[in-house]
C-alpha cells in the first residue's frame, strides 16, 4: 500500500510538472506572437510617419519656393514679386501676419529641445495655445472654463503626468488668468512683410518635423496619434489656407491674361470680328423676315375673316327673298359650286326662294381660322383680258364680256364684284 501511494504521488508530481511546462511554453509563444504583431505595428507607424514627415516637408519647401517669388504655380502660371505682394495685400491681415510671426519664434525654441518625446508634448502644448489666442470670443471662454490650474507662474515648471498631457493638451491658468508655456507675444512696433514671415515658418516647421522621426514617436500608439493630430492642426491652419488664397490669385492672373490676349486678338486678326459681325447682321436679317411672315400671316387671318363676312352679306342680298333671311353665312365651297352651275343673271331669280343648306359650325369654324389668299384669281383673268383685248383693237372685245360674265356671277372670294 505504501509503496502504490509513492508511487501515485509521484505520478502526481510528474503530471504537474509537464502542465506547468506546457503553460509556460504557451505562455512564451503568446509573448512571442505580441512581440512580432507589436513589431509589425511599430514598423508600420514608422513607415507611415515617415512618409507623412517627408510629404509635409516637401509642401512646406514648395510653398517657401513659391512665396520667394519666380516659381510657377503648380506648373501653370508664373507668379513674381510683385503678383506676390498684391496677393498678400488682398488676401492677408495683419492679425495673420501676426500669428504666423509668434508661430514661428515659438517654434524656433521647441526645436532646440531632444528630438521625441519632449519635442511632440511642447509641440502639442503651443498649438493648443496658439489656437486659443487666436480663436473667437466663445471658443477662448469655452477653453478658459476647462483651463488647469497651475501651481506657478511659469506652466513648465510643473511635474509632467505622462502621456495624459499629449492626449488631452490644455491651458494653464494663474491667479484665474491665462498663462502661456511655449507660444510667445512680442509686442511689434512696426509692420511685418508677410513673405519673409512665411518663409521663415516654413523653414521651422520644417526644422520640427525632422525631430519627429524618432523612435519613440512611432513606438507608442499615444504619441503617434498626437503626432497625426498635430499634422492635421498644421495642414488646416497653414497649408490648405495658403494654398488655396495662392489658387485664388493664379486663377485671377489667368482671367485678366485672357482678356488681354482677346483683345490682342481682335487687333491682329480682324477679319475674324468681320466674320463675326456678318454672321451677326445674318442673323438679325433672318429674325427680322421671320417676325414679318408672322405678322403677314397674321393679317392674312384678319382680311380672311372680314372678306369673308363681306362675301356672305352679297350673296345673301343677291339669292334671298325679301321674307326670307339666311341663319348661316354660304361657304366657300357652297357659293363656288353655284356659281359654276347657274351661268348668267337669271339664275338667281330661280333660285331665290330656296335657302342654302347651313354648313356644320366645324366647316364654319374651319373656313375662318384656314389662311385665304389675299389675290384675287377672277381679278387676275380680268386683267388678262383686258390686255388681250387691247392688244386685239377696239369694239366690243372680251374684257367688256368678261366683266359682265363677272358682274352676274356671285364671287365668294376675298375681293368684292361690285367694284369690278
Amino acid at each position: 500500500a505504501s509503496r502504490r501511494t509513492v508511487q501515485a504521488n509521484m505520478n502526481k508530481a510528474q503530471s504537474s510538472s509537464a502542465d506547468i511546462a506546457n503553460a509556460l511554453a504557451e505562455e512564451r509563444e503568446r509573448k512571442i506572437a505580441e512581440e512580432r504583431a507589436n513589431a509589425a505595428l511599430k514598423l508600420q507607424r514608422k513607415q507611415r510617419l515617415q512618409a507623412m514627415i517627408i510629404k509635409r516637408q516637401r509642401n512646406l519647401a514648395y510653398l517657401k519656393k513659391v512665396h520667394q517669388g519666380g516659381c510657377y504655380w503648380l506648373n501653370t502660371i508664373l507668379l513674381t514679386h510683385a503678383d506676390l505682394l498684391a496677393y498678400s495685400t488682398k488676401f492677408v491681415s495683419k492679425q495673420r501676419v501676426e500669428s504666423f510671426f509668434s508661430l514661428g519664434i515659438s517654434i524656433s525654441k521647441i526645436v532646440e529641445l531632444n528630438a521625441g518625446l519632449p519635442v511632440v508634448r511642447a509641440f502639442s502644448q503651443l498649438m493648443e495655445e496658439w489656437e486659443y489666442v487666436h480663436s473667437g470670443t466663445t471658443m477662448q471662454s469655452v477653453k478658459f472654463m476647462m483651463a488647469k490650474n497651475s501651481t506657478c507662474v511659469y506652466p513648465q515648471m510643473s511635474p509632467i503626468e505622462g502621456f495624459s498631457d499629449l492626449a488631452r493638451p490644455s491651458v494653464y491658468k494663474f491667479n484665474n488668468a491665462v498663462v502661456f508655456e511655449h507660444l510667445r507675444l512680442p509686442h511689434i512696433p512696426f509692420e511685418l512683410d508677410y513673405l519673409e514671415v512665411f518663409t521663415g515658418l516654413c523653414v521651422e516647421l520644417s526644422k520640427l518635423y525632422e525631430k519627429l522621426i524618432h523612435e519613440e514617436c512611432y513606438a507608442n500608439q499615444i504619441i503617434y496619434d498626437t503626432i497625426v493630430r498635430l499634422d492635421t492642426r498644421v495642414k488646416h491652419h497653414i497649408i490648405n489656407l495658403v494654398s488655396k488664397e495662392v489658387t485664388d490669385a493664379c486663377s485671377a492672373k489667368m482671367k485678366s491674361n485672357t482678356r488681354s490676349l482677346r483683345s490682342l486678338a481682335g487687333i491682329f486678326f480682324p477679319s475674324s470680328n468681320n466674320s463675326n459681325h456678318n454672321n451677326n447682321n445674318n442673323n438679325n436679317s433672318a429674325n427680322n423676315h421671320l417676325n414679318l411672315s408672322k405678322a403677314g400671316s397674321a393679317a392674312n387671318l384678319t382680311s380672311a375673316g372680314t372678306t369673308t363676312a363681306s362675301s356672305s352679306a352679297t350673296t345673301n342680298t343677291r339669292s334671298a327673298s325679301p321674307t326670307a333671311t339666311l341663319p348661316f353665312p354660304p361657304s366657300p365651297s357652297s357659293s363656288a359650286q353655284a356659281a359654276r352651275s347657274v351661268p348668267g343673271a337669271g339664275s338667281n331669280s330661280n333660285n331665290s326662294n330656296s335657302l342654302p343648306t347651313p354648313p356644320p359650325p366645324s366647316a364654319v369654324a374651319g373656313a375662318s381660322a384656314a389662311p385665304v389668299r389675299t389675290e384675287n384669281p377672277i381679278q387676275q383673268q380680268q386683267d388678262a383680258l383686258k390686255r388681250k383685248s387691247s392688244s386685239n383693237g377696239g369694239g366690243k372685245g372680251i374684257a367688256e364680256e368678261a366683266e359682265e360674265t363677272v358682274s352676274s356671277t356671285p364671287s365668294a372670294l376675298p375681293s368684292t364684284t361690285e367694284s369690278s
